[in-house]
């Protein structure tokens, strides 16, 4: 049965809560209460944006840290002089390792390793924004990688020819009496001038006209420094084939060792006296030749070529010897521009264009 109060009981006063409690605020009546509200609600949203920030800049912080030691791997695997593939030359920049692997994916699978390890310390922000970073740190450093190969490519190539062509020389110097075998090495070092050329975007008939020269320049030297007189048919027979260089610098030779041959048959079926002056001129042309390291055969040839022209005097003239009318002069008898050249050689050193010794230096000088 409900129990209803009483009289006095509605009259007595209505219990309060302690207003000396430090924690409690009397509601506001009117306006003042919502607007209260909507600033405390300002002031929690200002905190908010303040705590975001912070937590983003923490996060832009840590992706940056961790950058720079992703730079550090990357300057690592770059120049340290055990780990960086610049240490790397030549062959060893190009094979791969005991483990099957190159140095491209060595290394690169070695910066990926760090970029993993280093994203895993980060929040899920901090890592985008490092990954972000560090995909164009890594492609910079693949391109630095392939430039260094293909530079060490070309000098690893470069070196691989070099090699070959000077072998082919040697092969040349050694077969030097063997045509055959001559052509068949000339043909070789040809073929492989030309793709080395081609490989450069060169002109490849050029590079192997100027490789097979060089064999053929080679054998004819050879043959020459044997006094092979072989050597002149040899050259006379590839004339064509040596670059312009070449020819010229062989045919001074070549005409001195036909000099020296004709020169020989000559005095040998003539058998002509000579005189103290020839004597003491053979003497010092031997001597003249063999000190400036010629053999001995070869002395004798050039010797005898002077001996046949001139018997060493050094005064002689033919006059209008010379296919233009001019004098054969000195031990010689050089006529035209040669007659010409051996005065201004003569005047320019100081020497007495009469003296025997003054024909022998300017034959070296022509020589040479």
């Amino acid at each position: 049965m409900a129990t209803f109060p009483t009289a006095e009981e509605l009259q007595r006063p209505i219990p309060r809560i302690d207003g000396s409690v430090p924690t409690y605020q009397p509601a506001m009546t009117g306006e003042a209460g919502p607007r209260a509200t909507y600033q405390a609600g300002q002031v929690i949203q200002s905190l908010g944006q303040d705590v975001g920030d912070f937590a983003q800049r923490l996060d832009a912080a840590d992706a940056q840290d961790a950058l720079n030691k992703f730079r550090q791997k990357r300057q690592e695997l770059t120049y340290d002089p055990e780990k960086g593939f610049l240490r790397l030359k030549g062959r060893a920049a190009l094979s791969k390792g005991p483990d099957g692997k190159s140095i491209m994916d060595t290394t690169s699978s070695a910066l990926d390793t760090e970029s993993e390890a280093l994203s895993k310390n980060l929040s899920p922000r901090a890592a985008a924004l490092f990954r972000a970073r560090a995909i164009n740190e890594a492609q910079s450093f693949k391109m630095d990688l392939v430039k260094h190969q293909m530079h060490e490519s070309e000098k690893y190539e470069a070196a691989v020819y070099t090699d070959a062509q000077a072998g082919n020389l040697n092969r040349a110097a050694l077969s030097a009496q063997d045509d055959r075998a001559i052509g068949i090495i000339a043909g070789q070092a040809g073929k492989l001038a030309r793709q080395r050329a081609e490989s450069l975007g060169m002109p490849g008939d050029a590079a192997a006209a100027g490789a097979q020269s060089d064999v053929l320049k080679a054998a004819v030297m050879m043959r020459i420094a044997k006094s092979d007189p072989s050597a002149i048919g040899f050259f006379e027979a590839h004339k064509d084939k040596f670059d312009v260089k070449d020819r010229l610098g062989l045919e001074q030779s070549i005409r001195t060792m036909r000099d020296g041959v004709e020169a020989k048959s000559w005095y040998a079926t003539n058998n002509v006296p000579t005189s103290e002056t020839a004597k003491a001129g053979i003497k010092t042309s031997m001597q003249h030749w063999t000190a400036d390291g010629y053999s001995a055969p070869v002395a004798a040839g050039i010797t005898a070529g002077f001996l046949r022209e001139s018997q060493f005097n050094g005064g002689a003239v033919n006059p209008k010897d010379g296919r233009d009318g001019s004098d054969s002069i000195s031990i010689g008898q050089w006529n035209g521009a040669r007659g010409v050249a051996y005065k201004a050689f003569a005047a320019s050193n100081g020497l007495d264009p009469r003296d025997p010794k003054t024909g022998l230096a300017y034959a070296k000088a022509e020589i040479d």
